[in-house]
Order: structure tokens, then sequence, then C-alpha cells
């Protein structure tokens, strides 16, 4: 067994002693780190305040209703004039866009509501029902309430990591909309979509696959069951400035579950030589190219499967749901190498 694998088995084993702790008095974990009185609804009120601090209620698009420049909506309308014949191609992404958004929307609207609905409870002012009694117990639990999970994108994360993340997703999507206000506006800026793609923050990546499918057919006016993916690893700052914008990048975030690493001096995966678990990628460039294009030597290239959290599939019934894609990565040994040790990439670290 690798060294790794070992590692992180007694991770694991060390999490449940954790949870089984945890919930015999789960209240005690909050009120320590929140520095709250012994009352578990003073605890928990203190809980939706840091919620409700720190989550926004929408997603603010574009530059807000104070600037002056146009709206994020004015500019969607105006796009087209700007990209002339290149609209065609590019809506896709601008209707995948608007889904993300409406998608984080509609769980932030519910994040709010839950908290809202769950203090009138705690002081009183309401019944507390069967949800809201789950809810105040995962909160006081350090861990998303199942309401939350059933709407949210999946997710491993404790509550205070989620909520990290989930900013983190929140803002790729702002900038986005403020680049194409700016796209609009700026005849300096070169392109509406951004340089690299966070694929991560995506609510469903794959349907970023298909917009960049999509979008590349139309563009070079081939059939979509004619062109396959084509990825190289950008480990180099040069080859990360030469990116065109006719081009997309994504990056991921990668953990080799059983110990493999990125040799920037090799150009790929190795053997992991140090204890730490997971290995960020460099920027993968992502290339749609004919499929009877010849492929690299397949000896030296791992066809990695990408999952959205390091649980994987669960089982076979998940595997589409939590299955993203795979990726050809170069690596130093052979393919069944890296299947045994069952290496992967995951979208989310688990922290």
């Amino acid at each position: 067994m690798h060294p790794n694998t070992n590692r992180a088995l007694m991770y694991v084993q060390a999490n449940r002693v954790v949870e089984m702790l945890v919930t015999i008095e789960p209240q005690y974990r909050m009120m320590i780190s929140l520095g709250t009185s012994s009352d578990s609804d003073a605890a928990c009120l203190a809980i939706i305040e840091d919620i409700k601090a720190k989550l926004p209620l929408s997603i603010e698009t574009g530059f807000g209703p104070q600037a002056r420049r146009i709206t994020f909506e004015n500019a969607l309308a105006k796009i087209s004039e700007r990209l002339e014949h290149k609209y065609h191609a590019y809506s896709i992404f601008f209707s995948l866009l608007k889904q993300e958004i409406r998608a984080y929307n509609e769980l932030l609207e519910l994040v709010h509501v839950t908290c809202a609905d769950l203090r009138r409870a705690v002081l009183g002012e309401t019944v507390v029902s069967e949800v809201l009694e789950e809810t105040q117990r995962t909160l006081l639990m350090h861990e998303m309430p199942r309401i939350w999970r059933k709407r949210s994108y999946p997710s491993t994360k404790s509550l205070r990591a989620w909520i990290s993340d989930h900013l983190l997703r929140i803002a790729f999507f702002k900038d986005w909309t403020r680049l194409i206000v700016t796209y609009v506006e700026d005849y300096k800026t070169l392109s509406p979509l951004p340089p690299t793609f966070n694929i991560g923050a995506f609510y469903y990546p794959k349907g970023l696959f298909s917009a960049i499918l999509q979008s590349s057919a139309r563009s070079i006016a081939l059939p979509i069951d004619q062109l396959k993916f084509s990825y190289e690893v950008l480990d180099q700052k040069e080859e990360r400035l030469a990116l065109q914008s006719s081009t997309a990048s994504f990056e991921y975030y990668l953990s080799f579950a059983n110990g493999a690493q990125w040799d920037y001096e090799l150009h790929q995966i190795v053997d992991c030589t140090s204890q730490q678990r997971t290995h960020r990628l460099p920027p993968l460039l992502c290339k749609l190219v004919p499929k009877d294009t010849d492929n690299l030597d397949s000896t030296n290239v791992y066809e990695c499967p990408v999952y959205l959290t390091a649980s994987r599939a669960v089982s076979a019934s998940q595997a589409s749901k939590h299955l993203v894609g795979t990726v050809a990565i170069p690596c130093s040994e052979t393919e069944s190498f890296w299947t045994t040790r069952s290496i992967a990439g995951i979208l989310e670290i688990d922290e």
C-alpha cells in the first residue's frame, strides 16, 4: 500500500471519530468557535447572523445599480452589435452564464429564507418544524443543512469552508458579468469571455464543456460528433501569456488520491514524493480538434477521470452525476500503473 493511501485511511477514520463525538454534544463545537454562551439557541442565532453577514442576497451583476455604466442586462442586449458575426458562436456562453447566475441566486435565496425562518423559530415567534429542527442541529454541528444540500451543488466541505468556497464561486461569475459590461463599453477589451475558466466554480461543469463544444462547432463549421477534446498542461508562464481569446483554458483542482503530483521539469505526473494528499495541477488548455487527429503516444498518457468531489461516485447510479469527464495527462508510468492506484482528479478539495 502506498504511504499516502495509508494516511488517507487514517484521515477518514479520524474524521469519523470526530463526527461521532460531535453528535453527542454538537452545540459545544460552534459555541467554542463563536465565543458564545452555553445556550444552544444563542449559538444558533450567532451562526445565522454570521451566514447572513457573509453571503449576499444574490449575485450582483455588472457594476451595480449605482454605477454610471450600463447594466449587465443592457450589455447582453447590445453585445451582438460588438461581436457581429461571432455572436452566434459566443451566445451559448451567455446562456450558460445566465443559467449559472439563476442557480446560485435560487440557492442564496433559500439560504436566507431558511435563516430568517429559523431565527423566528428560535425566538419563539413561530412553530419549530421538523425541517427547521434538523437545520438547527446541523448548523450547530458545523455542517450544511439537508435542505440546502438538496438544492446545492455536490460538496463535502464543512459549513464554514463551504461558505468561503461559495463566495469564491460567486466572485468568478460577478467578475465575468463585469467583463461583459466592459467589453461592450470599451473596445480595448478583446473578449467577453474570461481568459481562464475556473471550472470548479460552475454549478453544472458539464454545461461548460457543452458550451465549448457547440461554440467550436459553430466557429469551424463542423458537426459536433466529428470533434473531440484535446488537453495541454500549461506549466510555463510563457505558455499562459500566449493564450489567445479564441481558445479556452480551464483550471482544475486535481487531487491524486493515492500519491501523484505534477513534475514541472519532466512535464508529467509522477509518483508522489511528499506527504501531501492533494496537489494542484497547472492550468489546462482545452481545445476542440477533429476526431481523426492523431493522439499522443497512449503509453505515456493517462486518461484521468475527473469528479466533482473527493467522494467520487459512491454508486454506479451516481457515476454520471459526479463524473465530469476525463483528461489526458502525460505520465511517467503506464496507464495501468495509475489506474491500479485509482488516481483521479477532483474539482473541490475536501477541507
